[in-house]
């Protein structure tokens, strides 16, 4: 086998391997997670009228005074990686919610 033929030979491997390689990692990564909540079987706020942080859905995070769509979703994303609100005020931990908006939603919160 004279030299380029070689060189030709390893050349494929390697590019065999790369592709290999990267299927392998492309099955092992992590599906994100989604939570899905049906309409019929939507969390509703407590009894005593507070809304619950661990299984509210957007439309209700939503209607939190200083809470849109788009903090809501930081909540439920929040949630859903790292197993649930241990506490309402691990709430402060989410992005966009400092001591001020903290301090608006605290009495209508529970977990």
């Amino acid at each position: 086998m004279n030299k380029k033929k070689l060189v030709d030979v390893c050349l494929g491997l390697g590019i065999v391997f790369i592709v290999v390689g990267i299927g392998m990692n492309l099955k092992t990564q992590e599906k994100p997670k989604v939570e899905i909540i049906k309409n019929s079987q939507a969390p509703k706020p407590t009894i005593n009228g507070l809304i619950n942080i661990n299984t509210a859905d957007l439309g209700q995070l939503d209607t939190l005074p200083g809470i849109g769509p788009v903090t809501a979703q930081k909540i439920i994303d929040y949630r859903l990686s790292h197993n649930g609100f241990k506490n309402i005020t691990e709430i402060n931990n989410v992005s966009g919610i400092g001591p001020k908006k903290y301090a608006d939603i605290a009495s209508k919160i529970s977990i």
